[in-house]
């Protein structure tokens, strides 16, 4: 893949903004086709669009709540497969728990961990299913997937306070006329200045002056990527002989703002007071994900996944963004290493 940047200083117009962003992510990614979205629950519902019947889409509990969002916005049901205790999608079960109205499987990965999509990959093909990788939680993949079609954020690019943006990359043109249109709220140019409208949803691309400031920071994208992965080597080596704790592999790490780390069951009681000491003590420490059926507004009591509850009562997420200086680091190590030590005694009795 290519990882240089582009430069903007030829960049005059709005549409040049768009097209010059959309450029480099191709080329970053080695995606042919890269559709730009004012958002990842517009870019979700994009996708989720391309299938009009109705019908299940294969995904996890655990998934942001934009997924869950865009499904319902697009009238598709969801069916949930397990996570491991690291959060990446559970392979042995997927077909125990495929049903027949399955069309759509949509690959997770954990803030930074990849899954086995090639595992997902042949069981897609073997039972015909559209493969979407939801790559919002990642910055950019190791190596190109094997999805019909991969949905990024702009996180790399654009701070979330600043704005939410987000896209989709294909190879595939037929499916990135259709995306490009849902986009375009459904407006296709037809003969030289005229134009049909082809549904009735608004516009949801992304803005250009959004498109500007991911463009700029794409000039120093690789240096963020690489700082990233050198405070993930300081957090494996600092912590990885803590009792209290368990650490993703180095192996299956890419370049995320947040590391993930896992709490021993016996830390579960007290991982409210962990969060809060840790807070209280200026680590900007963060949750996972929680299972979207034990939410009000997607409750299912019928529902219970092993891998995707242990994992939200054991997941929490350092901070691990570019902008950390080695300071910053050892605090976080530090301060972790002190709060597991003060709680870690007090366990849970059931």
């Amino acid at each position: 893949m290519s990882t240089s940047s582009l430069s903007i200083s030829a960049v005059s117009t709005t549409r040049e903004a768009l097209v010059t962003l959309e450029t480099f992510l191709s080329k970053q990614l080695d995606y042919r086709h890269i559709i730009l979205f004012s958002s990842d629950t517009a870019a979700f519902g994009a996708a989720f669009s391309l299938l009009a019947e109705p019908c299940d889409v294969f995904t996890s509990a655990n998934a942001p709540i934009t997924l869950f969002d865009a499904l319902a916005s697009e009238k598709k049901k969801a069916l949930y497969y397990d996570l491991r205790l690291d959060g990446t999608v559970e392979t042995r079960l997927l077909e125990r728990t495929r049903s027949e109205q399955t069309r759509v499987f949509v690959a997770t990965h954990n803030h930074g961990v990849h899954s086995d999509l090639k595992t997902i990959a042949a069981f897609c093909k073997a039972h015909d299913l559209l493969l979407i990788e939801d790559a919002s939680q990642l910055l950019y993949t190791r190596e190109k997937g094997a999805a019909d079609i991969a949905l990024y954020t702009l996180e790399a690019l654009i701070p979330a306070t600043l704005a939410r943006g987000a896209f989709l990359a294909t190879d595939d043109p037929e499916i990135a006329q259709k995306l490009k249109a849902y986009a375009a709220g459904g407006v296709i140019a037809t003969k030289l200045w005229n134009y049909d409208v082809i549904n009735k949803r608004d516009e949801q691309t992304l803005a250009p002056l959004i498109a500007h400031h991911a463009l700029r920071a794409t000039e120093t994208l690789q240096t963020d990527l690489q700082q990233i992965k050198t405070i993930q080597r300081r957090y494996l080596e600092a912590l990885s002989s803590n009792r209290l704790i368990t650490l993703p592999k180095e192996k299956d790490l890419t370049p995320y703002p947040r590391f993930p780390i896992f709490l021993t069951p016996a830390l579960f009681c007290p991982k409210e007071d962990i969060y809060q000491a840790l807070i209280d003590a200026g680590v900007p420490v963060a949750v996972g994900n929680k299972p979207i059926y034990k939410t009000t507004a997607f409750q299912d009591e019928t529902l219970s996944l092993f891998g995707a509850e242990e994992l939200f009562k054991s997941q929490l997420l350092l901070p691990a963004h570019a902008s950390m200086t080695e300071n910053d680091v050892d605090h976080v190590i530090k301060t972790l290493q002190t709060v597991l030590e003060t709680y870690g005694y007090r366990g849970c009795s059931f």
